[in-house]
């Protein structure tokens, strides 16, 4: 499903953007941290934000990610949150806070916060610019 030459954006420690739809239609996008396994697209989420209860009622998501050396070059990504895991220990928070920050503790999180992992396998994509 990854366009050949673009890969590359998934391999690296980039934002990507997450549009969610909202209970009264609207979108919601939002920056996050993510990692992909090559099948599976996984984000960490906290389940007082309205991002969760934007899934839990209607999982549909598109994410895009921009090349940090050309803001021409993307990639979209497009599906359906199919998996939804408690990350109780933060395991997965962490490996990303590793992975972007070089800490081995993710340091923003609220107090109590509950996290979880919300994943897809990409339905559709599109693409800008030249490949790598």
């Amino acid at each position: 499903m990854i366009p050949e030459g673009f890969g590359d954006l998934l391999s690296e420690p980039l934002i990507v953007h997450m549009a969610t739809v909202r209970p009264d239609g609207q979108l919601q996008n939002n920056p996050m941290l993510f990692e992909w396994d090559g099948e599976r697209f996984k984000m960490s989420l906290t389940k007082s934000r309205q991002k969760y209860r934007n899934l839990l009622a209607d999982p549909r998501v598109a994410i895009s990610v921009t090349d940090a050396a050309n803001p021409y070059r993307y990639l979209e990504l497009r599906g359906a949150i199919d998996k939804i895991e408690d990350d109780a220990n933060n395991d997965f928070l962490n490996s990303c806070a590793k992975r972007y920050m070089g800490v081995d503790e993710y340091p923003y999180d609220p107090p109590g916060a509950e996290r979880i992992i919300v994943s897809f396998v990409p339905q559709a994509a599109s693409h800008q610019g030249e490949p790598n």
